[in-house]
């Protein structure tokens, strides 16, 4: 399977019209609570851990700064997952009504964390989409 850090740990962003925010933020949540998480050489895991302590504590200190700058947590955390007292390990979390002017929408996090952002009309998603550091 791909190896710890590769595109599975991608960070993602979804844009989704306003209206339909509470289907989408539920299907989300299903689905990472859905990912596995384990070793990589574990046939069950679907997520394995990432690359370091220093990538681990990174990806933390997003999750931190997210809830800091006013983001939903939806599910997930930094913290550690219980079943996996050690390793690089990271909760899929997911967040919510997050703003494009949040550090979690703004960089690369290389962690499985997912933002959901949400527009009222075409010509707001087209500038959110563009109006990113990585754009």
């Amino acid at each position: 399977g791909p190896q710890a850090g590769e595109s599975c740990a991608a960070h993602t962003r979804m844009l989704v019209p306003k209206d339909k925010y509470k289907q989408a933020a539920k299907k989300a949540v299903e689905v990472a609570e859905s990912l596995t998480i384990g070793q990589s050489h574990d046939p069950k895991a679907k997520l394995g851990p990432v690359i370091s302590k220093t990538q681990q504590e990174r990806v933390r200190g997003y999750i931190e700064k997210g809830v800091e700058e006013g983001a939903e947590l939806l599910c997930g955390g930094a913290e550690q997952p219980e079943d996996l007292p050690k390793g690089f390990f990271i909760k899929p979390t997911v967040f919510g009504k997050v703003t494009q002017d949040m550090t979690i929408a703004q960089e690369e996090i290389f962690g499985p964390v997912l933002s959901i952002l949400t527009y009222e009309d075409e010509d707001e998603a087209i500038e959110i989409a563009n109006d990113t550091i990585y754009g």
